[in-house]
């Protein structure tokens, strides 16, 4: 076995990665296309604008909501991945011969 044989997996720091994902996540949550559209059809009410912003909210809406869906699977899925490499470490080492 070569060292390319090896994959180094920094824990810290995809722990890290893992909580940015969630920030992003979370941040992603705060966005409400409703209430501004809600706001520029007031302003544009009786015109094809206004019928345009509440179509636009709509398909903004579902888009915002599934991409904030897959970052938390891309977060789950990577946190999933952590914990199987810690735990094939921790078996890994395991098998290893101890010292007498």
């Amino acid at each position: 076995m070569g060292d390319e044989d090896f994959l180094y997996v920094d824990r810290e720091r995809v722990r890290g990665l893992i909580t940015a994902v969630n920030a992003s996540a979370d941040t992603l949550g705060t966005i409400d296309v409703d209430q501004q559209a809600a706001a520029l059809m007031t302003a544009v009410a009786g015109t094809g604008v206004g019928t345009a912003c509440s179509t636009g909210a709509l398909s903004a809406a579902a888009a915002i909501e599934s991409t904030l869906q897959k970052v938390r699977r891309m977060a789950a899925a990577t946190d999933t991945g952590l914990s199987t490499v810690v735990a094939m470490d921790r078996h890994n080492a395991d098998q290893m011969p101890q010292g007498n």
